[in-house]
């Protein structure tokens, strides 16, 4: 009988099975490999095979004759793509052929999952795959309250390398240690240079550029509500906001050479930190632009020029220290028609995050200026508890095919961290496994079985709390009402006491009623099961650590839904007395003291008492 192949994620192109195995263990212990564009990945490699508990490493091929091999690694085959291989498995031996030295450390990651779901005895098979897309990119907000510790970064960095994954950014506004500016990031546990530059180490050993990420135009907040930076500001004393129908502060620089100035000297300390020939300096959202010094310009030649010109001398000083340009591409879009921009060294990003944005036709625009270009949706984690797995799922695939059907470079996923960061990590993995696996190949991977696919990469193919996840994810199912950009709950938890009464219009009690029923019925079952799968004899490899940090965040985040429910319950019982409240705000005070202790499981202190203050002051403590 042929033997079966283990679930593979990414799922490769092609497969085609020989029958038969080879057993590692009789077999031999050595890869050998000559080229020497490999040296950075040896050490990562390794350790890859290692965990799998192969019987395999690899060696620098010095006299093949003097070791015991059982298979060799080919780097610079030219009849495959950029990235890919051919990984052919025999009764006797493995060979690698790969197109470049990131083509063998995939295959070398096939391998490793091979191993490590076959006890050793690898079924033999012809694995040929490459990527749909050069850029499978991933970027994560680090300045809405959270900032990862080291460990939790690196570990993140080696399951985005087995999701080839193969560029990766961190969102700063200003959780970046400057020398000079201790005022705007004393509070946040900022990333430091010597952080960033290990950080760096470790996306090359995993196949990862490490793009540097600055805001450097718009949502500057952080910086501009202190003294010595308000002189930079478009609207210093704030403006009204229509979309949020409040006073909002400023957050937008003004757009002359002060602030050129301004960034070029974060640039000189913020950018040597990266290897990488790329910079992502923002430029999304300019609120307020046009609204106050920049008024009589815009009046005059038109908001977008005024904004381009501005772009255009951040390119410079971005151009002059040997990087190619970012950029978010949602201004660009406020007059489609009339599109005229430079292509020389940008890349703009078109982003969007619900189902259904346009992608196709703003794709369209961008392939017809022919640009280098990049597509963005997000994980649908933010401003949630546990995800929304339907819209992300949706926003994914439809952003992948706009980008393989308009010609764009890549994709880069987004995971956001609005308004207190509150969600669990754990809620941007389906987002993130869907869109990495279908901008590595999609038709391989558009049905992907999601539950055995974040078991796989997140928790040693536990896919018993994998399908916990999902199933939380989908909550928001069970309400008629749909709200744009956040879970229904969340809002429920969050909404001020003068707007809750339109929060709660169209909520039904019999929809309470199902959203409990569904949290009791998974909540106790899947962290009892996760408990006995994660620790079971001879079971997961994963630490112990790990086992207490997702089922602490899981427990966390069903609490945090129970809670909303209570708020809409007696909101629509008329629960209103003081006795109310008080009995509401007994339930939310052990809630906070458990997030406090969750967040810290993976993140610094910084904005911890922020994102808090939000969830007291929704309950009037």
């Amino acid at each position: 009988m042929r033997p079966s192949l283990p679930f593979l994620c990414p799922r490769p192109r092609a497969v085609v099975q020989h029958g038969g195995t080879l057993n590692l263990a009789e077999k031999g212990h050595a890869l050998l490999v000559s080229d020497d564009s490999w040296a950075r990945f040896h050490e990562q490699a390794n350790k890859t095979l290692q965990k799998a508990g192969g019987h395999l490493h690899i060696e620098t091929e010095q006299n093949p004759e003097a070791s015991l091999s059982v298979g060799k690694i080919t780097i610079g085959v030219a009849t495959h793509p950029s990235e890919g291989y051919e990984l052919e498995i025999s009764s006797d031996a493995i060979r690698i052929d790969a197109a470049d030295a990131a083509g063998a450390f995939y295959a070398i990651q096939t391998l490793a999952q091979l191993s490590k779901d076959c006890a050793g005895a690898l079924p033999c098979a012809t694995i040929t795959d490459y990527p749909d897309l050069p850029v499978r990119g991933f970027m994560l907000d680090i300045s809405r309250g959270k900032v990862p510790t080291m460990a939790t970064l690196s570990r993140l960095v080696e399951q985005l390398a087995a999701l080839r994954i193969n560029q990766f950014q961190l969102y700063i506004e200003h959780t970046f240690a400057f020398a000079d500016h201790k005022i705007v990031w004393k509070d946040s546990s900022p990333v430091t240079p010597e952080e960033l530059q290990e950080l760096d180490r470790h996306c090359k050993q995993n196949g990862i550029e490490l793009v540097p990420n600055l805001q450097s135009f718009g949502h500057m907040d952080r910086w501009l509500k202190h003294a010595p930076y308000r002189h930079l500001a478009e609207c210093p004393q704030g403006f009204f906001h229509e979309l949020l129908g409040a006073h909002r502060a400023a957050g937008t620089l003004k757009p002359d050479q002060a602030s050129l100035d301004f960034v070029e000297k974060l640039y000189d300390e913020y950018l040597p930190n990266f290897t990488s020939p790329q910079f992502n300096i923002g430029g999304d959202e300019p609120w307020e632009l046009g609204r106050g010094w920049s008024k009589p310009l815009c009046e005059a030649r038109g908001r977008r020029t005024v904004y381009l010109e501005h772009l255009t001398g951040i390119q410079k000083l971005v151009k002059a220290r040997g990087k190619k340009m970012q950029f978010w591409a949602d201004v660009l879009f406020e007059n489609s028609e009339k599109i005229s921009l430079s292509r020389d060294n940008i890349v703009p990003v078109i982003w969007g995050y619900d189902a259904g944005h346009p992608f196709a036709e703003q794709c369209g625009i961008l392939e017809k200026l022919g640009c280098e270009y990049l597509v963005a949706p997000g994980t649908s984690s933010w401003q949630t508890f546990h995800g929304r797995l339907d819209n992300t799922l949706a926003n994914v695939n439809e952003a992948v095919r706009a980008a393989l059907a308009h010609n764009a470079h890549g994709v880069l996923i987004t995971s956001w961290g609005d308004n207190g960061n509150h969600q669990p990590w754990f809620s941007m993995y389906p987002g993130l496994i869907a869109g990495a696996t279908q901008a590595w190949c999609l038709t391989a991977n558009a049905n992907i079985d999601m539950a055995k696919a974040i078991g796989a990469v997140f928790f040693d193919n536990d896919t018993y709390t994998a399908q916990g996840i999902l199933d939380y994810a989908k909550i928001d199912n069970l309400f008629a009402k749909k709200i744009r950009n956040k879970s229904l709950l969340w809002e429920i938890l969050f909404s001020p006491e003068e707007k809750f009464a339109d929060t709660m219009s169209g909520i039904t009690m019999d929809e309470l009623d199902a959203a409990t029923s569904a949290l009791e019925k998974s909540d106790q079952t899947r962290i009892k099961g996760l408990a006995e799968t994660l620790t079971k004899q001879g079971g997961t490899k994963l630490p112990n650590e790990e086992v207490s940090f997702i089922t602490s965040e899981i427990l966390l985040s069903c609490n945090m839904q129970k809670a909303a429910i209570l708020r809409a319950r007696n909101f629509l019982e008329g629960k209103t007395s003081t006795q109310d409240k008080l009995a509401y705000r007994n339930v939310i005070k052990p809630i906070i003291q458990h997030y406090r202790k969750s967040w810290l499981m993976r993140a610094r202190e910084g904005g911890l008492d922020e994102s808090v203050d939000l969830i007291k002051k929704a309950a009037g403590l």
